[in-house]
């Protein structure tokens, strides 16, 4: 099978069909985007679980009926990608809900909306904190059973205790 070089890609992705169900997800993912809170185009696209599709998002905002909170998504790195009075009009709602901006940018530090898996995974909820690292681990329901599996998605070891290691591999320290 042949492999793709980076700009036969990008030149596939811009062809791709409209998928309604592609949409929904974008849509899913800008909905989860608390006031006082922004995402990047890429977040948005990644949490929705198509990486690299960001242009696609911006597609969809531009022609979106205004029933999204279209202003919570930015550029990469904190920029607003809209001009003149659109711009303006983003960063004014932007501030209205609380959104610092340090210069032209918002300060992403402070108001980056983190995206978890399992909000956007239909097969995975969070169980308890891993008791060596604080972290949650992530437990994966097959797909086509009702229990839940008790295996953890990570390679971490089994604690003494018996209860499953973090979704991080190698970052659990074993008291």
């Amino acid at each position: 099978m042949k492999r793709l070089t980076r700009e036969e890609a990008v030149r596939k992705l811009m062809r791709a069909p409209k998928s309604e169900q592609r949409d929904a997800a974008f849509r899913k993912a800008i909905r989860q985007i608390p006031k006082g809170k922004v995402a990047t185009y890429g977040q948005v696209a990644a949490a929705a679980g198509y990486p690299l599709y960001h242009r696609h998002v911006a597609a969809l905002l531009r022609r979106g009926h205004g029933n999204l909170p279209w202003q919570r998504v930015i550029g990469a790195g904190g920029q607003i990608k809209l001009k003149f009075e659109a711009g303006l009009e983003q960063r004014t709602r932007l501030e209205m809900e609380g959104v610092r901006f340090i210069g032209k940018r918002v300060d992403i530090a402070a108001h980056q909306r983190r995206f978890r898996a399992w909000e956007f995974d239909e097969y995975a909820r969070p169980t308890a904190p891993c008791p060596a690292c604080g972290r949650s681990a992530t437990v994966r329901r097959r797909a086509r059973r009702t229990e839940w599996d008790a295996a953890p998605r990570s390679r971490c070891a089994p604690l003494p205790s018996g209860s499953p290691g973090c979704d991080r591999p190698g970052s659990c320290r074993t008291p």
